[in-house]
C-alpha cells in the first residue's frame, strides 16, 4: 500500500515554536510523520529563515516550500482589498499568485491538504475550483481555524484605544464574514475550543460539522531531548520521570508568551500598571519575569524603568526560570482559543493565575487546578495565599498538571485527529 502523503499549508513558517500557531502546526505534522504519512510544507516566509530552521523542519517535514513574500504584490493586493469588503485584510497581506501556482502544480501528489488559519482558506476554495473545473482529482481538505479571529477581535475592540480600535473595528467584520464563509464552503473543519465554535455558532455560521480539537502540550516539555519518530510509550515513561511539581525557589512571577502579540503585550502593561505596584510594595523583594521574543518598545521600557521587572525577549527554556517562580500570570484581557501559556505552565506544576479569557476553552477547575482573577486585588489575595502556604500552592500545581496530562497532551489528542481524516 503506498504510503499517503499530506501537505501542511500555512501563512508563515511554523518555526521557531515560540507563538501557539507553530506549535500546533508542528505538532501535526509530527504526529502526522509518526502515523505513517509522508508530510510536506508549502508556506510564505523569508528565504534566511528557512535556512536557519531548515534542520528542525527537517525533522518533521519531507519537503519545504517557502514562498517569499513580494513587496509590489503585498501593496497591490492591500489596496484592491479596499473594494472587497468581505475579504479580511491579513488574508491579502497573505495572498501570492507564487504561492497558488505552487499549490496548482504539486496538489495531485497528496491525500489530504491541511489548511491552517482562514489566511489559508482562500487558497483552498480557489485550488478546489481550479482542480474541479479542469475534472482533475480533488484531494480531501482540512481547515483548521484554530481560534474564531473575530472573537479575538470582538474583544480587542472593547479593551483598544485609538488607532488600533479602529483598525480591529475595521477587520472585525471582514473576519467574521469570511470566518462564516468557509464555514459554509468546506465539510473538514477544527477549531480549538468549544467556544470559539459557539461564538461562531451565535453569529450565524454552520457548526455542525467544526470539530474542536483542543490546543496541545508538546510533550517534551516534561520530557526533553524526545525526538519526532520516537513511541508514545517512551515520551510517556520519560514524562513520568519529570512528574512533578515544580518548588519555588525565588520570589518571583512570571508571564510567558510573544510579545509582539497585542493581547500579550496588554495583558503585560495592564499587569504593570494595575496590579504589579501593589505587589512591589508587599513585597520587595519580588521580581516579575516577562519572557518571549519581541518585546515591543513599551515592554521593554518597564524593564527599563524597574529593576524587578526582568525583560528577557527570547529564552531558549523559560519553563527553568517558570518552575522557581511563585506562579505564572496570565492576565489576557482580549483573546481567543485556548492559550498555550496556561496549558504549559499547569504541565510543569507551576500554579497559574489567569483573567476569566485565558481560562476560557481549558477544561478545568477554579481554585482546585488553576487560579482565575480580574480584579487587582484578586491577583493580589492569590499571590498572597500562594507566598504564606507552601502546601497550598503544591495542590494546585498538582492538579493543574493532572489535568494537563490527562487531557492536553499531543499523544493524546492525535486519536482525534485520526477520527477526523477517517471521516
Amino acid at each position: 500500500m503506498p504510503q499517503k502523503r499530506v501537505l501542511m499549508l500555512s501563512s508563515r513558517i511554523p518555526y521557531p515554536l515560540t507563538a501557539g500557531f507553530r506549535i500546533r502546526i508542528y505538532n501535526e505534522a509530527k504526529y502526522f510523520r509518526k502515523a505513517g504519512w509522508e508530510v510536506d510544507l508549502l508556506c510564505m516566509g523569508k528565504k534566511e529563515d528557512e535556512s536557519a530552521f531548515r534542520n528542525e523542519l527537517a525533522k518533521v517535514f519531507s519537503h519545504v516550500y517557502v514562498i517569499p513574500m513580494k513587496l509590489p504584490e503585498v501593496v497591490g493586493n492591500l489596496l484592491l482589498n479596499i473594494l472587497n469588503p468581505d475579504e479580511p485584510f491579513q488574508n491579502a497581506l497573505y495572498k501570492s499568485r507564487q504561492l497558488m501556482a505552487t499549490l496548482e502544480k504539486v496538489s495531485g501528489n497528496y491525500d489530504l491538504i491541511v489548511g491552517n488559519h482562514i489566511r489559508t482558506a482562500g487558497y483552498l476554495l480557489e485550488l478546489r475550483h481550479y482542480l474541479s473545473e479542469r475534472k482533475k482529482n480533488v484531494p480531501d481538505f482540512i481547515l483548521d481555524y484554530h481560534d474564531a479571529i473575530s472573537y479575538n477581535y470582538r474583544n480587542a475592540i472593547i479593551v483598544s484605544r485609538g488607532l488600533k480600535k479602529i483598525i480591529y473595528r475595521v477587520e472585525y467584520g471582514r473576519v467574521l464574514r469570511c470566518e462564516k464563509k468557509v464555514a459554509s464552503a468546506l465539510r473538514k473543519l477544527v477549531i480549538v475550543s468549544p467556544k470559539d465554535k459557539e461564538w461562531l455558532g451565535t453569529q450565524g455560521a454552520e457548526t455542525d460539522h467544526i470539530h474542536v480539537i483542543p490546543v496541545a502540550v508538546r510533550d517534551d516539555i516534561l520530557a526533553p531531548n524526545i525526538e519526532p519518530d520516537q513511541d508514545t510509550t517512551v515520551i510517556n515513561e520519560k514524562a513520568k520521570e519529570s512528574e512533578k511539581t515544580a518548588v519555588m525557589t525565588e520570589e518571583s512571577i512570571c508571564f510567558l508568551g510573544k510579545m509582539s502579540y497585542q493581547p500579550n503585550e496588554d495583558a503585560v502593561l495592564w499587569f504593570a500598571d494595575r496590579v504589579w505596584p501593589t505587589i512591589h510594595k508587599k513585597w520587595p523583594k519580588m521580581r516579575f519575569y516577562v519572557m518571549g521574543i519581541e518585546p515591543s518598545e513599551r515592554i521593554r521600557g518597564l524593564g527599563a524603568g524597574d529593576d524587578h521587572i526582568i525583560v528577557t525577549g527570547f529564552v531558549e527554556n523559560p519553563f527553568e526560570q517558570m518552575t522557581k517562580c511563585i506562579a505564572n500570570v496570565v492576565p489576557i484581557r482580549n483573546g481567543a482559543g485556548v492559550q498555550n501559556k496556561v496549558l504549559e505552565s499547569m504541565l510543569i506544576g507551576v500554579p497559574t493565575i489567569v483573567s476569566p479569557i485565558a481560562a476560557e476553552g481549558i477544561d478545568a477547575q477554579d481554585g482546585r487546578d488553576y487560579l482565575v482573577a480580574e480584579t487587582p486585588d484578586q491577583y493580589i489575595d492569590h499571590i498572597e495565599k500562594l507566598m504564606s502556604l507552601p502546601g497550598y500552592r503544591s495542590r494546585i500545581g498538582a492538579a493543574g498538571q493532572k489535568v494537563i496530562k490527562e487531557n492536553y497532551l499531543w499523544s493524546g489528542l492525535w486519536k482525534k485527529w485520526e477520527e477526523l481524516i477517517n471521516e
